[in-house]
């Protein structure tokens, strides 16, 4: 056995060799109760957390509602900003637009062969108790004032013209113009319509739906895009060799809407903006001659075919 070294105040425990030391309270255990005191309580597993589902067996998440009055408040600022927006929008776009030159303002003024008087939503020029009238509508985002020039030469020749004042200068926002200049004007006793650019456009669009109204369309660097053949009407189209804005896809199309007897006149070294007198317009060829020399021109063939129509009509009474 052993020796046993004893410290003051210390437990007394088994010394038999091989036997493991415990208070004297377990020494007198039996072997099974033994047994289950080395086996240690069983330790309760934390229960395991949810899985998350997705999809169609996903718990759906709850959103709190807006009172009723937030969501219209709401709505009608969202709506409120668009219609600013566009607002906005449209007006700086038709706030760009060409204006007329101080030489196509000097052609306001009356003279002795051609009065010039400015209505409310025209400028007339010539004689209104003249036989043929022409309703002029002016190209798009250009200030009426810039045909003035060409106006006054015309009317020079004896034809009354009414250069048509568009909203915004844009013609599609007033087509039944000729309406008013028509009623406005009785005695005339046949009119043609027309104008440039995008003016032309509009006016080939009352035409059609005016045909009966009207002798024929004149038109200036532009064309229809609706359809006039079986109209009746008779149709001069004059345009120059240099004019790069108007869409020549669009116009070779509009060839199979026009009258079998229509006309065209091409000006040799012609632009587009020269119809008018505005200034150079983006886009456009470099013309080779003139803008007085262009309208000049242009005046020539509207006179002359308004003439054979006359003539024409003289022979047949």
């Amino acid at each position: 056995m052993a020796a046993i070294q004893r410290f003051p105040g210390a437990t007394l425990w088994q010394t038999n060799v091989g036997e493991e030391r415990m208070p004297k309270a377990k020494k007198n255990m039996t072997p099974a109760q033994k047994a289950a005191a080395r086996v240690p309580e069983p330790v309760e597993a934390p229960a395991p957390e949810p899985l998350a589902v997705s999809g169609r067996d996903a718990e759906p998440k709850v959103r709190a509602k807006l009172p009723k009055e937030e969501r219209r408040n709401r709505l009608a600022l969202l709506i409120g900003g668009l219609v600013l927006l566009v607002a906005l929008s449209f007006a700086l776009y038709t706030c760009n637009y060409s204006h007329a030159t101080d030489e196509a303002r000097a052609a306001l003024s009356s003279t002795k062969q051609t009065a010039v008087s400015d209505e409310s939503g025209w400028i007339a020029f010539g004689d209104p108790a003249a036989k043929t009238g022409y309703a002029f509508y002016p190209g798009g985002k250009v200030e009426a004032e810039s045909y003035a020039p060409l106006m006054h030469a015309l009317a020079d020749e004896g034809l009354f013209c009414v250069l048509v004042k568009s909203p915004f200068n844009l013609a599609f926002f007033d087509t039944n113009a000729a309406d008013g200049v028509l009623a406005a004007y009785p005695q005339v006793k046949e009119w043609y319509v027309g104008g440039h650019s995008l003016g032309g456009v509009a006016a080939c669009q009352w035409a059609a739906e005016n045909a009966s109204r009207v002798k024929g369309v004149i038109l200036l660097a532009s064309y229809t895009s609706t359809d006039l053949t079986g109209t009746g009407l008779r149709f001069l189209d004059i345009y120059g060799s240099d004019d790069q804005v108007m869409n020549r896809d669009n116009y070779a199309e509009s060839q199979a809407l026009l009258p079998a007897d229509a006309q065209t006149v091409l000006l040799q070294g012609g632009n587009h903006a020269q119809f008018g007198d505005y200034g150079a317009q983006e886009g456009d060829g470099e013309a080779s001659i003139s803008a007085k020399e262009q309208r000049e021109q242009a005046v020539a063939a509207i006179v002359e075919w308004i003439g054979q129509a006359a003539g024409a009509r003289d022979r047949a009474a």
